[in-house]
């Protein structure tokens, strides 16, 4: 127990970077509690010296001297011992009858009570411990952010005092506190709290200690180490068969055509359509041959076929434009451009321009703005508007319909950037009921009356400018992952720290979520990072969204997971 409480000490006076309730001193088990157990071996080895005498003399008197006196005064003492420990035994468990007790100036387990005395008995510590925890985590009606710093007290507290540490470990991670589950787990590496542990180090994003976590689990049972990795990005330490796919460049089969082989030199028939396009990826050369006649029902498919075949110059099919929604685009980034093929977009845009309409030239770079957009790269985002704009200038422009839907996918871009002078030149055309217009009066002014019937009671909850309301309702609507954190700029910045907070510890997990799930919640956590003015987060998300978008820019790889997760959201 004393070993554990250092090691906590020493890891919570490191985090000086994070949120001000990490910085606060914890509360500590009163020092009966920590050396009593000791106290009550040494009590009884003393009490052993002191009565052992007088049991000798009793054994003298009763049955006379005996033939070996020194096998007598050791049994003498055994006794004495024997009798000390099953009477402390019971008093400690009579103890144990009492209710634990919340005391007027601290909490149970930092003074002197019943459960604090019954721990001093070896035989009797591991149940008055437990009795404790249970009472620090069941025993207030507190909450995290009321008062604030109260509830994180209560359950450190309690990791400190259970003699099961996975217990207290467990205990943490569930009610939110991730750092602090991940510090206990590392002072003792078990293989139960190895998988809380690193689960939750990767969601509160602390990549140093997470490493230290991991060698020092190295040897847990199952495939913690793996899951974690990859919440990280960091593949090449990561399990799974999208890692697999992403690690050796093996194109992954398509749902629901489990013999295709895309990359082998045959041409898969013509049932396997999915099949077929991946092979048609891979295999420029005999691509048009692959392509002709070939029609593809999911709209990622069809989008990523026409791109092909605007590619080797043939017309862009009309069908294909415009579909990404600039209103998901500010709410939930990466899901509005999932289904756009901006890798092979890439490649259009520098190679085969000149075979497009101006209208086509500029949705292919606003698009790949969208995307930029959606993993935090705004200034190149603003330059591929730039660029789209551009293109509509070229001869007689695009239609009057093309350059509306550009303005308005500019003006979403803009505002994701929260740069009112862009969105305001953009937004001219905007209906007056635009969904853009609302998100960019709360991230540009104030918050909006408390809009009734809104599923995610935290956008009512924005007008408080309280942060630790608003982040308990994040954390009780567990909406977060829905998107639209953008809205946390009207937060005021002196009300920002519980939501910063939120962000790192209680973020909702994902426990075994696949590539592109991931990388959506990575986005929007990168969103309300950026709201929240959290340049601790931004810098610990943006690598490990770039090291997914790099996976998403690559076209075998994006095309192959997409086509084996249908449904990846």
């Amino acid at each position: 127990m004393r070993r554990r409480r250092r090691s906590d000490r020493s890891s919570v006076a490191s985090a000086g970077a994070k949120a001000k309730v990490f910085c606060a001193p914890l509360p500590e088990p009163h020092p009966l509690f920590t050396y009593g157990p000791i106290l009550f071996v040494v009590a009884s080895f003393v009490a052993s010296a002191v009565l052992s005498p007088s049991a000798m003399r009793f054994v003298k008197r009763r049955w006379g001297p005996p033939a070996q006196p020194l096998k007598v005064r050791l049994v003498c003492q055994l006794a004495t011992i024997a009798a000390f420990w099953l009477a402390g035994t019971a008093v400690g468990f009579a103890l144990l009858v009492f209710p634990v007790t919340e005391p007027n100036d601290g909490l149970p387990g930092q003074r002197i009570g019943t459960a604090v005395i019954a721990h001093m008995v070896p035989t009797v510590a591991p149940f008055a411990s437990h009795r404790i925890a249970d009472q620090l985590e069941n025993g207030s009606t507190s909450t995290r952010w009321s008062p604030p710093g109260v509830r994180e007290a209560r359950l450190v507290l309690a990791a400190r005092i259970d003699a099961d540490t996975d217990r207290g470990v467990e205990r943490l991670a569930k009610h939110g506190f991730r750092t602090h589950a991940g510090r206990f787990a590392l002072t003792n590496p078990t293989g139960p709290a190895c998988e809380v542990g690193l689960d939750a180090f990767a969601e509160a994003l602390q990549g140093s200690a997470l490493k230290d976590l991991m060698t020092a689990c190295r040897n847990a049972p199952g495939d913690p180490i793996g899951y974690a990795a990859f919440k990280m990005g960091d593949f090449m330490g990561a399990v799974g068969p999208e890692t697999e796919s992403i690690i050796s460049r093996q194109l992954r089969t398509p749902d629901g055509e489990p013999t295709c082989f895309a990359e082998g030199p045959d041409m898969p028939d013509a049932p396997l359509k999915m099949c077929r396009l991946e092979w048609a990826e891979m295999h420029k050369k005999q691509r048009p041959a692959a392509l002709d006649g070939l029609d593809l029902e999911p709209a990622f498919a069809r989008r990523w076929l026409a791109a092909l075949r605007a590619e080797m110059g043939e017309p862009f099919d009309a069908k294909s434009f415009f579909r990404i929604d600039p209103a998901l685009l500010v709410e939930r980034p990466f899901v509005a451009i999932v289904d756009e093929p901006i890798a092979v977009y890439e490649d259009v845009r520098k190679n085969a321009s000149g075979s497009l309409t101006p209208g086509q030239s500029a949705y292919i770079r606003v698009a790949i703005g969208a995307e930029r957009s959606a993993a935090g790269r705004h200034e190149d985002a603003e330059k591929l508007v730039e660029e789209a704009l551009a293109q509509l200038a070229i001869g007689d422009g695009g239609s009057a319909a093309e350059r509306a839907a550009v303005e308005r996918l500019a003006a979403a871009i803009a505002l994701r950037a929260r740069d009112m002078k862009r969105f305001e030149k953009h937004a001219a055309s905007l209906a007056a009921d635009d969904p853009l217009r609302e998100v960019a009066t709360v991230v540009f002014g104030s918050a909006p009356e408390a809009a009734s019937g809104d599923e995610r009671t935290w956008v009512a909850a924005l007008p408080m400018n309280d942060g630790a309301a608003i982040a308990a309702a994040l954390e009780e609507s567990g909406a977060a992952t829905s998107g639209g954190l953008l809205r946390l700029a009207a937060v005021p910045e002196d009300a920002r720290d519980p939501l910063r907070e939120w962000l790192r510890e209680t973020f909702p997990a994902c426990a075994r979520c696949g590539f592109f799930a991931t990388l959506d919640r990575m986005t929007v956590r990168l969103d309300a990072a950026h709201a929240l003015g959290d340049e601790g987060t931004v810098r610990a998300l943006e690598p490990i969204v770039a090291r997914f978008e790099a996976v998403f820019l690559n076209r075998p790889l994006a095309l192959s997971l997409r086509a084996a997760d249908p449904n990846p959201f």
